[in-house]
């Protein structure tokens, strides 16, 4: 072949190049590989090679040699000056006479007897991702003839640079699809596609065993719905009915298996409304479910053990307390003074401990009776400031809203009793130097409402914080601050009833919120 050039030669490249980029073909490898072609064809080089570039190694994605030694897949360090031109310089490699250069090509013998290479850096954007080099066992020593070779393959490089681009592209997506496989299967989820005009469903061979389907059965609402048990049917089929294109719908029901058993599934669909079409991932938390309702179970049983513990302790408690009493006012004359002091200890005793009992019974009472319903928390928490009004007029202080309260859906009684002991201890734990100033306020976070409490009391150390919230817990003295320490405990147990968080920040002598 004569590969001298001229305009004509130019303009046929051109024509073949641009030809290429407009050929379809069946996979990124043949279309790789017929640029290669065209490259050696252009310039009379026998080796060629395609890769792409990964800090100084060439990971080989076609090639066409005469030795056939070095194919895909390969990957193998640049030599110095290959990795200085291309990736640092970021410019095309001409060389014809390589043995004026001793620096290798590549650390790899089997290119050792290169004597001229043409390479050119493959782009995406400002970075260099590849490069398309040719090689020759021969001398070139028409350095215009290598410089039209060079560009020619810039040309071919420009194209070859939206083949890497999508090469990288199809890669990661495969990474985030084995990566999604890796977690459908560790949290038995499968997913699936069901387009609303035609009625065809696309899914994860995984959809099946989670639905308990035999290969031979569509994966349809005709199909699950009679599997579903009877008390969960209706949920479902609301939901299956009624697509809302401006949320994720997501509930939890129970099948019946071919077996007889019964799974708990959960199922998330997303409705897209312009191209009609349902997206739903379905996942079998058979396992999840039923530890949680073992979970709930024992934690009733515990309740009821705490109820009827502290309840049948009471008794006994009135009867020691009633005897004491008795004692004191009775036959105060007939013991001497050492002996009537060990009874008031006794009364005092059962007295605390009568009041840590009631606490203990308020406390395995929260959340056990009464109806979630909308409050009025504005009106109920006024009412409960109404309710201190002894205690604030004789401290002088001052408990005020700084805003209007939102209204909440919960349960009324024991977000009352949240707020009353919040109040109580702003209120109790008041500075002797100062009034009393507490201020209520609240803040819209858009998916919930932070409320706080803040005073100016005789506040707390930090590192004594974490502490407060536990049960019968108490950091100050008994005589200084009356109390069961059982409070908090019952603010924190109402806060985690509805779903939210409590936490105190404080600074001693200042306050606390």
């Amino acid at each position: 072949m004569n590969h001298s050039f001229d305009q004509n030669s130019l303009n046929r490249v051109l024509y073949e190049i641009i030809n290429l980029s407009s050929k379809k073909f069946d996979t990124l490898h043949e279309k790789l590989l017929a640029s290669l072609v065209q490259a050696k064809n252009v310039s009379g080089f026998e080796n060629g090679f395609i890769g792409q570039i990964e800090g100084d190694q060439y990971n080989i994605l076609q090639s066409d040699t005469v030795s056939g030694v070095l194919v895909p897949n390969m990957i193998f360090d640049f030599g110095k000056m290959l990795y200085q031109e291309l990736v640092q310089k970021r410019t095309t490699v001409i060389n014809g006479q390589l043995q004026a250069d001793p620096a290798p090509l590549f650390e790899n013998p089997v290119l050792s007897d290169t004597q001229a290479v043409v390479g050119a850096p493959i782009f995406n954007e400002d970075s260099v991702i590849g490069a398309l080099l040719l090689c020759s066992d021969i001398e070139k020593t028409d350095a215009a003839l290598l410089d039209f070779h060079a560009h020619i393959l810039e040309l071919i490089a420009g194209q070859l640079s939206h083949l890497l681009r999508e090469r990288g592209i199809l890669e990661k997506l495969e990474e985030d699809r084995l990566l999604l496989h890796m977690g459908a299967e560790l949290l038995q989820m499968g997913t699936y596609k069901r387009c609303l005009r035609t009625g065809i469903v696309e899914c994860t061979d995984s959809i099946y065993a989670i639905l308990d389907l035999a290969p031979s059965e569509t994966v349809s609402f005709d199909t699950i719905l009679p599997r579903v048990v009877a008390a969960d049917k209706r949920v479902v089929i609301q939901n299956f009915k009624r697509y809302n294109p401006q949320s994720i719908a997501s509930i939890e029901y129970r099948l019946m298996t071919r077996a007889g058993t019964i799974k708990w599934i959960r199922h998330q669909t997303n409705y897209n409304a312009i191209k009609k079409y349902v997206l739903g991932i379905v996942q079998d938390i058979t396992v999840l479910k039923t530890s949680l309702l073992e979970l709930d179970r024992r934690n009733k049983e515990l309740e009821q053990f705490a109820y009827a513990t502290a309840h049948d302790l009471q008794e006994p408690l009135r009867t020691i307390r009633g005897f004491s009493e008795l004692l004191i006012n009775s036959h105060k004359e007939q013991i001497d003074e050492e002996g009537q002091l060990y009874l008031s200890f006794l009364k005092d005793s059962s007295e605390r401990m009568q009041q840590q009992i009631e606490g203990l019974l308020h406390h395995s009472r929260i959340g056990r009776t009464g109806q979630r319903i909308t409050i009025d928390l504005d009106e109920l928490v006024r009412t409960t400031i109404d309710d201190f009004s002894f205690s604030i007029i004789q401290q002088e202080a001052k408990v005020v809203l700084l805003k209007n309260l939102p209204s909440i859906v919960g349960y009324a009684t024991e977000i009352r009793m949240l707020f009353q002991n919040l109040i109580s201890n702003a209120l109790k734990f008041s500075d002797p130097d100062r009034k009393s100033l507490v201020e209520i306020s609240y803040a819209d976070q858009g998916t919930h409402y932070a409320f706080q409490v803040a005073d100016n009391g005789i506040g707390m150390e930090a590192s004594r914080l974490d502490k407060i919230f536990e049960l019968f817990v108490r950091l100050n003295s008994r005589e200084a601050y009356a109390g069961t320490g059982i409070g908090l405990t019952h603010c924190k147990k109402i806060v985690e009833l509805h779903n939210g968080t409590i936490h105190v920040s404080s600074t001693p002598h200042v306050g606390s919120f």
